[in-house]
């Protein structure tokens, strides 16, 4: 065998180095599903347009093209779940804020200090079992919050009288008036 005109293959070319903006891009944009995801998901997006920029400016020059696009897009996705669980986080707030901080300052203002868990332990509490129990809204709602955390009685005033499901509704308003 002769390997009289044979050269071996040209070695590869170099391999560009990868573009550093590229690879913060995608660590924020996946920082931003479990750290601070509306702002580490915006930085994300801000680092991946200027990595794709400098990366098309100067074709062969750097790698990362796909690394940036990649964060672009969790970016993307992250500030769109961000945003959505914020707008939800508002809205569960002002729903059920009032009603909360209502409870609180109720016992705050009433002074529960009883060790009360069950019907006949406590003849306050009693009465607004029976008025509760007879279709009285607004006696379970005072049953629920003047009662102590965990009791029979916070669960009976919680459910209307056993007539809901507990946390669904608030009595005074699905109860007639009596």
């Amino acid at each position: 065998m002769s390997y009289e005109g044979y050269y071996p293959p040209a070695p590869p070319p170099p391999v560009p180095p990868t573009e550093p903006k590229a690879i913060w891009a995608l660590v924020t944009a996946i920082g931003g599903f479990f750290l601070c995801p509306i702002l580490l998901s915006v930085v994300g997006l801000v680092l991946a347009s200027q990595s794709l920029q400098t990366i098309r400016s100067a074709p062969g020059q750097w790698a990362g093209e796909g690394m940036a696009k990649a964060a672009r897009i969790l970016s993307i996705i992250g500030l769109v779940l961000g945003v959505l669980g914020a707008v939800l986080l508002v809205v569960w707030l002002a729903v059920l804020g009032p009603r909360v901080a209502d409870e609180v300052r109720q016992e705050i203002e009433s002074g529960v200090t009883s060790d009360a868990s069950t019907y006949g332990d406590d003849a306050a509490l009693d009465e607004l079992w029976d008025a509760c129990e007879a279709g009285d809204g607004q006696a379970c709602d005072d049953l629920y919050v003047q009662a102590p955390s965990g009791s029979e009685y916070e669960r009976f005033g919680d459910t209307c009288g056993n007539r809901f499901e507990p946390g669904t509704v608030i009595c005074a308003e699905e109860l007639p008036e009596q």
